[in-house]
């Protein structure tokens, strides 16, 4: 049998995670041949009910579970975990704005993913696994497009025993192939009814083989755009919504190992500032704004170091390696949180965010254009 893995749940006592916490000890989220380690998180007030769940649940003596731990901890219980079920979150009240709603889970969701990027292995984050999160946390419903069928099926079922069935569904998907990514939006608007945001995430790293980083960095985002407006814009009788392409602060450098990637990122800023326009000027109802995070703690990162992605370039990753240390890495919690403002910031339109670890959360300026 596996090693178990360590799945830790917030919002522990809560009836909704009570709910959950059986159907994960009896291997209906991570497969009958799973053992798991539960991790309880709560607010100290919730600490006897926790120690009353946890005795219910050794009581039902169920083979795949090798151990619970309550606590109040969040260092505690987010260490080392393979998987976290976020329930801790805010409702939506009778009344309740929905530019409400996302400002008050926003602050609990930075708290929750700043704890995930600190203690949890390395395999629970990415900045589209942390976006996902904070919309659903936020009453969205979301489709999660990703060429990769186990990790996204995986992941798709870890978010229904989070957020219930039916707010998330997952659609395998090569973004460089125009047709398929056609046919994923189409999907997306089949299963919800309709669009009010795209999150073009997309990106890979290599200079190898590098018509391909040209067509999922940049071919692909111009793309996913299209489509949006297509589902989207008031051109077409929708009803408006927002666009977020992610681009890089290596779109502001110029350095030896990453050529064609760092022309991809340039791409997407160029392409975005003037479909904002285009947007402004045509009345579209569509916000399409960019968002260029510095070095992000995420497999992509490490990718420099593979002479498959890399080739020639290879050469050039001790000067990699040594940037990095310079300007240090985020985490993803933090750009999840700088896509949140940018759904939530109506006002914006064109704007180009930029995130890093010196500054945080800010935004790139240009001068006007003179004759």
């Amino acid at each position: 049998m596996a090693e178990p893995i360590r799945v830790v749940v917030t919002g522990a006592a809560g009836q909704i995670a009570y709910s959950l916490l059986y159907s994960i000890a009896k291997g209906d989220v991570f497969g009958k041949d799973q053992p798991i380690i539960l991790m309880l998180l709560d607010i100290p007030p919730m600490l006897p009910v926790l120690e009353g769940v946890v005795m219910e649940l050794q009581d039902c003596a169920l083979p795949l579970l090798r151990d619970v731990i309550p606590t109040d901890k969040v260092d505690v219980g987010f260490k080392d975990v393979d998987a976290a079920i976020l329930v801790g979150s805010m409702p939506r009240k009778e009344g309740m704005e929905r530019k409400d709603l996302l400002k008050a889970n926003v602050a609990i969701f930075k708290t929750q993913g700043a704890a995930l990027d600190q203690h949890a292995k390395k395999t629970v984050r990415g900045i589209g696994r942390a976006a996902v999160q904070s919309l659903l946390q936020s009453s969205a419903k979301v489709a999660v497009v990703d060429l990769n069928a186990t990790c996204g099926e995986q992941c798709k079922a870890q978010l229904d025993a989070e957020f219930g069935e039916g707010n998330c569904t997952f659609i395998p998907c090569d973004v460089s192939n125009g047709d398929a990514l056609r046919d994923a939006f189409q999907a997306t608007v089949d299963k919800f009814g309709r669009l009010d945001i795209v999150i073009n995430n997309a990106g890979i790293n290599n200079e190898k083989n590098w018509e391909k980083t040209i067509q999922v960095n940049l071919t692909s985002v111009i793309k996913g755009t299209y489509l949006g407006l297509e589902h989207m814009s008031k051109e077409y009788g929708k009803e408006g919504g927002t666009i977020i392409n992610v681009s890089s602060m290596a779109a502001f450098l110029h350095s030896p190992h990453q050529p064609v990637y760092t022309a991809t990122k340039h791409g997407v800023i160029g392409f975005t500032r003037a479909m904002a326009d285009a947007s402004s000027h045509g009345e579209y109802g569509v916000r399409i704004n960019v968002l260029c995070p510095a070095f992000v703690d995420t497999p992509l990162l490490h990718s420099v170091e593979d002479e498959d992605n890399m080739g020639k370039f290879v050469k050039f990753k001790d000067d990699f390696k040594r940037s990095m240390t310079k300007f240090g890495v985020l985490q993803p919690s933090l750009i999840a949180e700088g896509m949140m403002r940018l759904i939530m910031d109506s006002s914006l339109n064109g704007a180009v965010m930029k995130i890093t670890c010196s500054k945080g959360i800010h935004f790139h300026t240009y001068e006007p254009m003179s004759a």
